[in-house]
């Protein structure tokens, strides 16, 4: 409640607005002004990236059914939606223009398991070790390819495009206990 004082309900009126069907899709059209200032704190080829991707056919509908359906699903396993019960993570970017300080700091009170706060200062929220790369590029898979220094990491490739061999995109972070 607290962090709903300081400015989340504001920084929240997409989840209302994503649970009705068809009403997300006409207000944050991708590739729009508005689909811009929902993006903010993205770097500008990554907004282009999603809106483009957003921008096919049945896209943003789909990303959105995953808002869409966790209200619903929670009911029918009898669970309470608001309680994450296994280890968690919550990386929070300081320039995450939908989350407010306070209420990621107050995460903490939905997790009943090991909870891990993380500030990703000058960080909006998608990480900033995500990056595609050509299939030669093997300085990924040195044992810290980021040269951070100390810490353990993981590094996760897949295929870029989807199904295809023109690209890899890499995703990096830091294991922690």
């Amino acid at each position: 409640l607290a962090a709903m004082r300081r400015g989340q309900a504001l920084r929240s009126w997409y989840a209302p607005v994503f649970l009705v069907p068809g009403l997300a899709e006409r207000l944050v059209k991708p590739g729009s002004g508005r689909w811009d200032w929902f993006m903010q704190g993205l770097p500008p080829e990554r907004v282009r990236h999603y809106g483009d991707r957003m921008a096919q056919p049945g896209a943003f509908t789909a990303a959105l059914n995953w808002y869409r359906a966790m209200p619903t699903y929670a009911r029918k396993l009898g669970v309470n939606a608001l309680t994450v019960t296994p280890p968690t993570l919550f990386a929070w970017g300081s320039k995450d223009p939908t989350t407010t300080p306070a209420a990621a700091e107050s995460s903490r009170d939905y997790v009943s398991g090991p909870y891990t706060y993380r500030i990703l200062e000058g960080n909006s929220a998608v990480s900033p070790g995500v990056r595609i790369i050509s299939p030669t590029d093997l300085w990924v898979l040195n044992s810290d390819p980021l040269g951070l220094g100390d810490g353990t990491y993981i590094t996760l490739l897949s295929c870029h495009p989807r199904f295809s061999a023109a690209q890899r995109i890499v995703a990096f972070g830091e294991l922690v206990p």
